[in-house]
């Protein structure tokens, strides 16, 4: 089947660029095979739709281009059962709660989709990452061992 390229979908070109809107979503999405989508923001009371608004956009783009594997990043804290709820509750609840409802916008995508609910993310050297279906121990994660993490999963089939 060849190489697969992939786009992460966290551009500044010149400053942030609005993820929300769809001519900055398409072209990223026509010019790659696999999505890789690690689009984000800070943590905010103010009512936060990046997530959801451009999952929808990414999925709309993917399907138009045919494009079939899609990787998202959201947080451990979207599922309360992690014992993450406490920061959740304090911090960031707009933006867990946004995740929470991209997390269904990519599961009924129809796509080869995977979510990515790392843990606390730190700047330290990375170890090695580990890949669990449901939970893996432990509350932190290097930003190395995330980045490293995603483009080897880029390649998983569904089957």
């Amino acid at each position: 089947m060849g190489e697969v390229t992939f786009a992460p979908l966290w551009l500044r070109p010149q400053g942030p660029v609005d993820a929300t809107q769809a001519d900055v979503i398409e072209p990223v999405v026509a010019g790659t095979d696999a999505v890789i989508c690690t689009i984000g923001t800070s943590f905010t009371r103010k009512p936060v739709d990046v997530y959801s608004a451009s999952s929808r956009l990414v999925v709309a783009a993917m399907r138009r281009h045919g494009r079939q594997r899609l990787l998202v990043v959201t947080s451990s804290g979207v599922n309360p059962a992690h014992g993450r709820a406490g920061s959740r509750r304090y911090f960031g609840r707009t933006v867990y709660d946004d995740m929470e409802q991209m997390e269904p916008v990519v599961s009924a995508s129809g796509l080869d989709w995977t979510v990515v609910r790392p843990p606390g993310l730190t700047d330290e050297p990375g170890t090695g990452y580990a890949v669990a279906e449901n939970d893996i121990d432990g509350g932190l994660c290097t930003r190395e061992d995330l980045a490293a993490m995603l483009p080897a999963g880029r390649r998983r089939t569904t089957g």
